[in-house]
């Protein structure tokens, strides 16, 4: 699967992710503490994956988040695993060089459980 940098926060100012997930890692910019990004199938975008910069706000009624960036992400539907989402996610963390041993899964501190995805889209080879 080939990797690319999303559109402008412009051109995209807000994105639907589906089958989500949110991960909690060391702070790569602020130098203590603990960021959180969204990762999920942004499929309207044409997106298999995507990775969101650090959330800065996020709206539990709306399940609207605010990243860094100014982008924001609607999350749709219960949160689960998927297997394009989490590619793009490992290639993201090894890049920015974090520590597989320090990822926290999150994503029940947004609103969701985590569960076994019902049939959907097919993943890419």
């Amino acid at each position: 699967m080939g990797l690319w940098r999303p559109g402008t926060v412009k051109a995209e100012p807000v994105v639907k992710l589906t089958r989500w997930q949110v991960f909690s890692i060391p702070s790569l910019d602020r130098g203590k503490g603990r960021d959180h990004h969204f990762n999920g199938r942004a499929d309207a975008c044409g997106d298999p994956g995507r990775v969101s910069s650090r959330i800065v706000s996020f709206n539990s009624k709306k399940m609207i988040g605010t990243t860094r960036s100014g982008r924001k992400y609607q999350l749709v539907g219960r949160s689960c695993p998927d297997p394009d989402p989490e590619y793009v996610w490992a290639h993201w963390a090894r890049r920015n060089k974090v520590d597989p041993e320090r990822v926290v899964n999150v994503t029940r501190e947004y609103g969701s459980r985590r569960e076994t995805c019902p049939s959907g889209p097919k993943t890419m080879a």
